[in-house]
């Protein structure tokens, strides 16, 4: 919840995620993704190295807070 008020107080519209090796990308960010399809789409993709840019849906997030009683 705090990470999704985060995105949309901060104005994001967008996330990249790239293979950087950094450990915290994958436990964190990629598993909050996976697991809340619905506020992200992916726009792009390039295989070498693996990058994603998703789209933060912002229209959903906030119906998704409100949802959780935010």
């Amino acid at each position: 919840v705090e990470f999704v008020r985060h995105l949309l107080l901060e104005g994001v519209g967008y996330v990249i995620v790239d293979d950087t090796g950094f450990s915290s990308t994958d436990n964190y960010l990629v598993q909050f993704i996976s697991n809340n399809k619905e506020l992200f789409t992916i726009k792009d993709y390039t295989p070498q190295p693996h990058t994603f840019l998703f789209r933060f849906e912002r229209e959903i997030a906030r119906k998704w807070l409100k949802r959780k009683g935010y």
